[in-house]
């Protein structure tokens, strides 16, 4: 699953690929693919739905497209808010249902 924008631009494509969250149903594991232009650093924070940080985890100089794997096994079933903060002042949220 990959969200892409395309737009052409005197005969040159450019793609711009923004954070992405999948899969977004899960009994396990889930993965957050971070943009390399979103920010050079970030926090991965879960929730639930309460506003309460279940987990987080700090990504030190993003340079490159990263992926990270989010481990769900031990967490009730339920809804969860997987929020990502950049050092930018930047964020975006993703639902996980964890069944």
């Amino acid at each position: 699953m990959t969200a892409i924008n395309v737009s052409i631009k005197n005969n040159t494509t450019e793609i711009n690929k923004s954070n992405l969250l999948y899969p977004t149903i899960t009994d396990n594991f889930t993965n957050v693919y971070l943009a390399p232009n979103f920010s050079e650093s970030v926090n991965i924070f879960v929730l639930d739905l309460q506003g309460k940080v279940i987990s987080n985890k700090a990504i030190q100089q993003l340079q490159n497209e990263s992926i990270v794997k989010i481990d769900f096994t031990d967490y009730a079933k339920g809804m969860y808010v997987v929020r990502i903060v950049g050092n930018k002042g930047n964020s975006e949220s993703f639902k996980v249902v964890k069944k």
